[in-house]
């Protein structure tokens, strides 16, 4: 993609249309985790009170692990968009 900054200059943007659709494709992923963690929630909740089965315990845990993983990628990219803009800004 190119454009043109407020000085005149040519400059290609790219690289954010790449970073944009990455973390679009991670918000999905975020929605996703975030249905199964309802579903997880709601089984919880409908076995208040006896004892939770092992595997929910360890599917709960997989999914607290790969949110942190999806939300240190959301951080590089937020980080990645912010270096990009501060590039553009001082050319």
């Amino acid at each position: 993609m190119q454009g043109r900054l407020a000085n005149g200059k040519a400059m290609d943007f790219s690289h954010l249309d790449r970073a944009s659709k990455n973390l679009d494709r991670l918000l999905e992923y975020v929605s996703t985790l975030k249905q199964e963690n309802r579903a997880l929630k709601r089984k919880l909740e409908e076995r208040s009170g006896q004892v939770i089965p092992k595997e929910i315990t360890e599917e709960r845990e997989k999914l607290i692990t790969e949110r942190e993983r999806v939300r240190g990628r959301l951080e590089n990219i937020l980080e990645t968009l912010d270096n990009a803009l501060a590039v553009e800004k001082t050319k």
